[in-house]
């Protein structure tokens, strides 16, 4: 089955609504139904984690070399119907895999899916596949053969309060977006850090809930710099030539990162992979091709990313900002 609409049609309020009458009409009579009856997952982290599960790479192992155990095979045993979110991000290619990597979960290399029913999710006129072809672009048995429902929402419910914004997020989408959607959605850009010492300007309300969108990683560091900075400045009032770091509030961690230690003496090859991988993304260089961030900044409500996939299940995932 084929699931689609636009945003804000209802495309994953109508699987949660399914989810909750198939597991009360399972209790009505009397059947076991496991978490995994219907199975959610989705081809990125972020729509996964909306819809509390996980990514089909994870759920499936498809895509690895990872050799299938009957460990992998009794996770599947209660699964009925497989939830695929998001699958204008799939590839033709990565479909046949999916068929490949299902028939032997199941068991039944003779049947299309292991014998899965599947709900595919997503709009088209979304972004495609990173690598291979979309699933419309020509005929795939995977998906043309397969096929046999498709159902295309019409409701509106994201931008019910906002209808004028829905109508200009459509035109985007359509591509038939006019001078003045663009000129609109410009008009909403923050600055941009350039002429202000290559530091963001912040917003002058109180308000949090303020989505950056970021090009460069420097741009990103450059916001948490800003951040950051206003944070200190009402917590602790001082010249910068009068800092003393005994006073920094205790509610504030800063790492800083250096390649030498006290005695001058380069620090380990090890030592630098950590602060690159776990602490640093920007643009300072460290060596000669990596570059880190020289500082990592905590403070109470600070956004950072997730750079695993560990989470999901919690409703984290890979490239989500958090708060501390």
């Amino acid at each position: 089955m084929f699931l689609s609409g636009k945003g804000g049609s209802g495309k994953s309020f109508t699987i949660f609504a399914a989810e909750k009458y198939c597991h009360r009409f399972c209790q009505f009579i009397s059947l076991p139904f496991e978490k995994t009856s219907i199975y959610l997952t989705a081809m990125t982290g972020s729509a996964a984690a909306l819809l509390n599960g996980i990514t089909l790479h994870l759920a499936t192992h498809f895509e690895s070399t990872k050799k299938i155990n009957d460990v992998d095979r009794s996770e599947w045993e209660s699964v009925r119907i497989l939830v695929i979110d998001e699958c204008s991000f799939c590839s033709q290619q990565q479909l046949e895999l999916l068929d490949k990597r299902l028939r032997r979960l199941r068991s039944q290399l003779d049947k299309p899916y292991g014998g899965i029913n599947i709900i595919f999710i997503g709009d088209f006129h979304q972004i495609v596949p990173f690598q291979g072809d979309p699933l419309y672009s020509k005929y795939c048995l995977h998906w043309h053969g397969l096929i046999n429902t498709v159902v295309f929402l019409q409701n509106d419910h994201r931008f019910k309060d906002d209808p004028e914004y829905g109508r200009l997020v459509e035109r985007f989408s359509n591509g038939t977006a006019t001078k003045n959607d663009i000129k609109l959605v410009n008009s909403r850009l923050l600055n941009n850090g350039k002429g202000n010492g290559g530091i963001h300007e912040l917003p002058k309300d109180d308000t949090n809930d303020i989505c950056y969108a970021c090009a460069y990683n420097a741009e990103r560091n450059s916001i948490t710099t800003s951040i950051f900075s206003n944070y200190v400045n009402e917590t602790h009032k001082m010249n910068a030539s009068d800092l003393d770091l005994s006073e920094i509030p205790k509610d504030v961690v800063i790492i800083e990162s250096a390649m030498f230690d006290k005695n001058g003496e380069r620090c380990s090859a090890n030592f630098e992979s950590k602060v690159y991988n776990m602490c640093g993304d920007a643009d300072v260089k460290a060596g000669r091709t990596k570059k880190v961030d020289p500082a990592l900044k905590f403070y109470s409500g600070v956004p950072l990313m997730i750079t695993d996939n560990k989470f999901i299940k919690d409703g984290r995932e890979m490239g989500q900002n958090v708060l501390v």
